[in-house]
């Protein structure tokens, strides 16, 4: 064994983007997979207590880009409630960023991402929880068609209620 080539990556690595927080829990859910930009897989690092803006625990997640060389932080993607194509906002709780897994689930050929979260609400309710479904295109993950699912919605059983947590923890097969 070695660490020849090994790299190390935390919320204060350059082209990290985001803002580094002790709670934030950097890295407590990957998923390795090939979402685009290239034939190596890239790594979707959740950030399920991340602050967006002026809310903390809402949730991010990070996509570093695969290369010949390694993983790359620069040129790679942040996502919260509050990029555009992903539904909701960004609010104190939200723990967006629980990526699930990867699969084809359709559209390109490349991998797509399942983001798992705690609360999206309705009527202001608490903890019934989602799924999203962000596609893998040719420059990576996109936000063009991003699919939101919730149980008691789109022929899912079940009515959603409070402390549901619908979608977390996720685990693939």
């Amino acid at each position: 064994m070695t660490t020849t080539h090994s790299q190390r990556w935390t919320q204060n690595s350059p082209f990290i983007a985001g803002t580094a927080a002790t709670e934030a829990l950097f890295a407590d859910a990957l998923v390795a997979a090939d979402f685009g930009r290239g034939p190596q897989d890239d790594l979707a690092v959740g950030e399920r207590f991340g602050t967006v803006g002026r809310y903390r625990r809402a949730g991010e997640f990070h996509v570093l880009f695969g290369t010949p060389t390694g993983l790359r932080a620069k040129g790679g993607q942040l996502w919260t409630l509050n990029t555009p194509g992903v539904h909701g906002r960004a609010r104190t709780n939200r723990w967006f960023g629980g990526v699930g897994c990867a699969g084809d689930f359709g559209r390109s050929g490349r991998f797509d991402l399942v983001e798992t979260e705690a609360d999206q609400p309705p009527h202001n309710s608490y903890g019934p929880g989602a799924v999203q479904i962000l596609y893998g295109s040719a420059r990576g993950l996109s936000g063009v068609g991003v699919q939101l699912w919730r149980e008691g919605e789109h022929g899912i059983p079940g009515t959603r209620t409070s402390s549901d947590l619908f979608g977390s923890p996720f685990a693939c097969g």
